[in-house]
């Protein structure tokens, strides 16, 4: 059996990877291909040629810009339905309305195709785009995705995909990196990236660029704290993709304003990086718009850190685990995090649990069975 996994966003290409070797050693031969930057994983050995060779690593590497966009619009339009036609089955990753085209040629020359929901593809659309995203949901195979955006589908179009919504969570790779890495590398690593921190409690804040992370009300929060208390921290915020220079510069700003020390990681990291940070970071702030199950999240959660939330954000699959962690709303934002600051040991012992109670959600060798149900 022969898979397509298409995505959009160059970052989760590891793990699409990840999981598309684990389906192999299943039997389901699984290929990924980001349409943002062509990168391409044949794990199905379909034969593409000097052709193939030339799209998936010449296109991206072609300057001027224009000229390697133009080509990327001519692969997308037509190439890729082509591209499609040789699998057994597509797998949309993330909906969105340029894959319009796509899945109606998928309904034409009757490929199967799913569409596995992310989080704002779903969370943030209003109600226009809902009209306009039915026509992929009558015709595809299974919805899948999280409970809390499955739900939301339910709600969304009164129950008319019930026979078609399907489970299905990501594992993780990051936590085999968590579990694995060894002591010598994470001093080494710590070293490197927190030079300043001086046996400070680090606040890891947020975990992209988008302003739909809310820094700012973050920073506001923080800037509340007692002179004593902001020297008691070293803030850390994560904007490695999604990002603006004008957003950063802005961030850039209030955060100098604060009188805290900080870091902003704009920069690509290793997976040896970013578990360091992971494992460092003692408390998360995390108050963004919506979320559906962010991978960053569970990784501070099964590191032990304490995750501190906004209220308005649901995460069922924590709750039904009796996962530790803290809700508060805007108002109560300094406040809380005051509070975890200055009893930081009594709140770390409550977090102890987290790390088991998350293997079945956090693991690969868990969850990579509700994709194989889905694809076979």
């Amino acid at each position: 059996m022969r898979i397509l996994i298409i995505y959009r966003f160059p970052h989760h290409h590891v793990m699409m990877k990840r999981m598309a070797s684990l389906l192999s050693k299943e039997g389901i031969k699984a290929d990924v291909l980001c349409l943002k930057t062509l990168e391409f994983t044949n794990n199905s050995k379909l034969w593409w040629g000097k052709i193939g060779s030339f799209l998936f690593t010449g296109i991206p590497k072609i300057r001027p810009y224009k000229l390697r966009n133009t080509l990327l619009k001519l692969f997308r339009n037509h190439i890729l339905p082509l591209m499609v036609s040789q699998y057994d089955k597509i797998d949309f990753q993330s909906y969105y309305i340029d894959l319009y085209d796509l899945m109606s040629h998928c309904v034409k020359f009757h490929i199967p195709y799913d569409i596995t929901l992310w989080g704002s593809d779903i969370l943030r659309v209003d109600n226009n785009m809902l009209n306009q995203m039915k026509y992929g949901f009558d015709h595809c195979e299974y919805i899948k995705g999280i409970d809390k955006l499955l739900d939301k589908v339910s709600d969304n179009y009164s129950h008319a995909y019930a026979n078609k919504l399907l489970v299905a969570y990501f594992g993780d790779a990051m936590c085999d990196v968590i579990d694995n890495i060894d002591s010598s590398t994470v001093n080494k690593l710590n070293l490197k990236l927190f030079e300043r921190v001086k046996g400070r409690i680090i606040v890891t804040c947020g975990y992209n660029a988008m302003p739909a992370q809310q820094h700012e009300m973050i920073i506001e929060a923080l800037n509340q704290l007692s002179s004593e208390q902001k020297q008691q921290i070293y803030l850390v915020f994560p904007m490695t993709y999604e990002k603006s220079e004008k957003y950063l510069d802005k961030i850039n700003y209030l955060l100098e304003k604060t009188g805290i020390d900080y870091l902003i990681l704009d920069n690509f990291l290793s997976e040896e990086e970013l578990a360091t940070v992971r494992l460092k970071t003692s408390i998360v702030v995390n108050t963004q718009t919506t979320d559906a199950l962010a991978a960053a999240l569970v990784q501070h959660l099964y590191c032990g850190n304490v995750l501190i939330v906004g209220e308005w954000l649901e995460y069922k699959p924590f709750d039904s685990r009796d996962i530790y962690y803290i809700k508060t709303n805007s108002e109560n934002l300094a406040k809380t995090i005051s509070e975890v600051i200055d009893d930081f040991p009594k709140f770390k012992t409550q977090t102890s649990g987290n790390h088991d109670k998350l293997l079945d959600i956090a693991s690969w060798n868990s969850t990579i069975y509700q994709w194989i149900k889905a694809y076979k």
